[in-house]
């Protein structure tokens, strides 16, 4: 992915205010907002070039972004404190599971919020997770923590993530591994608490993948579901 050339830039600023454009973004994953950002209907009047290198850097990061193997909260069951249009379920949170990085969960525009999803099932109700990886979209959380539960009641933070300290590239990494360790064996679900907004949206993530195994449990006998 590139910058977009100075001819490009100003051909979007012409139709918003300056207010808007107060950096130049460059992470194919914000290109889901280009519409809005530059003004302008990808479907009619945004220039070529533009809707060339949208359809490019998009294809390119979805490519490097396939989800991995062995995601025990693909298909699971999937909850969020709230969703953008919630008439429709273009943005509902079992998007966050579907194993598809073209469809998203997306928040009312507020600040605080969480999803949460249930890992285990009554055939497996615990599973070992050894990582977490969070598929954000451009609308991304600046603070969040993450939680575990083995029994979807009681809830215990095993992470925080906080916005570094003063300019920093680490706000362009969208896909947020963490580790999980001990701290991820023996839970039926997880749930990020999401605190503080990178953008005037609200939060909106493409997956969320949890990386392990669940012990499945047939006449006694605990089996693993990998």
């Amino acid at each position: 992915p590139r910058y977009m050339t100075a001819d490009e830039w100003q051909q979007g600023r012409d139709k918003k205010p300056p207010l808007l454009f107060s950096r130049k973004y460059r992470d194919p994953n914000v290109y889901d907002h280009m519409d809005s950002v530059l003004g302008v209907d990808s479907k009619s009047d945004m220039p070529e070039v533009l809707r060339a290198e949208m359809a490019r850097a998009t294809e390119e990061a979805f490519l490097r972004g396939k989800t991995r193997g062995n995601n025990m909260a693909q298909s699971k069951r999937a909850t969020s404190s709230s969703y953008q249009e919630p008439t429709t379920p273009k943005y509902a949170p079992h998007n966050l599971v579907d194993g598809d990085l073209h469809t998203r969960w997306s928040s009312a525009f507020s600040n605080d919020h969480f999803v949460q999803v249930e890992l285990g099932t009554e055939a497996a109700p615990t599973c070992d997770i050894s990582e977490l990886i969070l598929h954000w979209e451009t609308a991304y959380a600046k603070q969040y923590v993450v939680q575990v539960s083995p029994d979807m009641e009681a809830w215990s933070e095993v992470y925080r993530h906080v916005p570094p300290a003063g300019r920093s590239r680490a706000r362009f990494q969208l896909k947020h591994t963490i580790p999980l360790g001990d701290k991820g064996r023996g839970i039926r679900g997880v749930k990020v608490v999401m605190q503080e907004r990178a953008t005037r949206w609200g939060y909106s993530m493409w997956e969320l993948e949890a990386i392990g195994e669940c012990q499945q449990v047939e006449g006694g006998v605990e089996q693993m579901q990998t």
